[in-house]
């Protein structure tokens, strides 16, 4: 390929992805989100406000568990990872895109070997898959599509529940998704192995919910609304609980409730671990909560966002 036929592609993913960006930009002022209205309360005001805030939020607190990966290679195919090789049955055809390409394992949660989760599966495997290019498959609604529609048809990810993990090693296939002639756009630079904590969270204003749970948080003067997001944070990798964003929750317009979160990878640097959505961002999957019920994971929803 000549240096002007990539150069002239590099141009047009980048007025892509500005026009994705101010596409962005403009939902999220057309909807009930935090930029809808000026802050009014007074310093003071603002002051009890947030002092009454924990009693506003603890009704709505969530379960959560949370992840830490740690520079280590994990120890057998099965056990839960960032990145690395996907545990896969040698029976079952491979998550691809649809020109065949192999997708790459993001994360790999052997449910077996964490803490139980209200609501969510306690046994079995779930992983997560996603393209290696520029939008590390990233899928944005088409004229005439809304999100359902892009989540029950994935081009660039795939999420794969198992509910049954085999122990037999001649049941089990190993991927090469690597590519030495292809840039690498993947988040996890590396393969880590994790670490499981059950804990509890409280909503962050991150999440479209906040502001229907609480009263006054569109109000506030700039220091309390840092306070607000220092204090209240929804950030780092973990399973369920609530979700944060450098951008906008794109879940702003559908039916608060609907639309758990599954997953979330965050940017996460140090300590042997390198994990990089674009420029600081972070990674979310969201699934009907229908679907959870139902254990079926065929249609889940897909965003990452970065500064």
């Amino acid at each position: 390929m000549s240096a002007s036929a990539i150069l002239t592609g590099a141009v047009l993913v980048l007025v892509a992805f500005i026009l994705w960006r101010e596409h962005k930009k403009q939902a999220s002022t057309s909807t009930p989100g935090r930029q809808a209205k000026r802050l009014t309360l007074t310093d003071d005001a603002a002051d009890q406000w947030l002092k009454s805030l924990p009693a506003q939020l603890e009704p709505h607190r969530l379960p959560v568990v949370r992840i830490t990966p740690i520079a280590e290679a994990p120890a057998t195919p099965r056990q839960s990872r960032f990145g690395g090789h996907a545990w896969w049955p040698e029976d079952l055809p491979y998550p691809t895109t649809p020109d065949g390409k192999p997708l790459h394992l993001l994360a790999q949660l052997n449910l077996d070997e964490m803490p139980s989760l209200e609501g969510y599966p306690d046994t079995g495997m779930l992983q997560f898959f996603i393209a290696n290019e520029d939008l590390m498959g990233l899928q944005f609604p088409s004229a005439g599509q809304d999100i359902v529609a892009v989540c029950t048809a994935p081009l660039g990810f795939r999420v794969v529940y198992h509910p049954e993990v085999a122990q037999e090693p001649s049941l089990l296939r190993r991927h090469d998704t690597s590519d030495e002639n292809q840039e690498v756009f993947l988040p996890v630079d590396g393969c880590y192995a994790l670490r499981f904590e059950a804990d509890s969270m409280l909503p962050a204003p991150t999440d479209h919910r906040f502001d229907a749970l609480v009263e006054g948080s569109q109000d506030l003067p700039d220091e309390t609304l840092d306070a607000l997001y220092d204090h209240y944070s929804a950030e780092g990798c973990h399973l369920g609980g609530y979700a944060t964003f450098t951008q906008d929750d794109p879940r702003y317009g559908q039916t608060p409730g609907d639309w758990l979160l599954l997953f979330q990878m965050d940017t996460t640097e140090g300590e042997g671990v390198h994990i990089m959505w674009g420029d600081s961002g972070v990674g979310n999957f969201f699934i009907h909560k229908d679907d959870l019920a139902r254990r079926d994971f065929s249609r889940v929803w897909y965003n990452w966002d970065c500064c």
